[in-house]
């Protein structure tokens, strides 16, 4: 079975596509550890994709800005990060790059307060 030139340009593209996305996300880990500042992130959520795996969803401030970020997760972890607070690292230069450091738990109050949020039991 001959392959046309249509079918070539699309192959071409979809590899095309799949390149530049690894390279971006490697660009943008990279970015992270460059240019690395850490702060304190609040598990606010969780996505199921039809076809892609579960989401945990993040947010965090620096400044007077809140940002949010996302990571996959396997199905029965959420309930174990869900409403806790871990550290971030984020890039100093695009703060809405991070990744949430899910193996760093924050349990100090005074620090999840100076981070900007406010406990829910005050």
């Amino acid at each position: 079975m001959a392959i046309n030139k249509h079918q070539k340009i699309g192959i071409f593209l979809v590899i095309a596509i799949l390149l530049a996305l690894l390279i971006f996300h490697q660009y943008r880990k990279s970015n992270i550890k460059k240019y690395e500042h850490k702060t304190i992130a609040l598990v606010n959520g969780y996505l199921r994709g039809t076809k892609s795996g579960p989401i945990l969803k993040y947010i965090y401030r620096i400044g007077e800005n809140i940002y949010d970020g996302s990571t996959y997760i396997r199905s029965d972890e959420y309930s174990k990060y869900k409403n806790r607070y871990f550290i971030v690292s984020y890039s100093s230069k695009n703060p809405g790059w991070s990744e949430i450091l899910l193996d760093r738990p924050v349990l100090d109050t005074i620090k999840i307060k100076e981070a900007g949020f406010k406990l829910t039991n005050e």
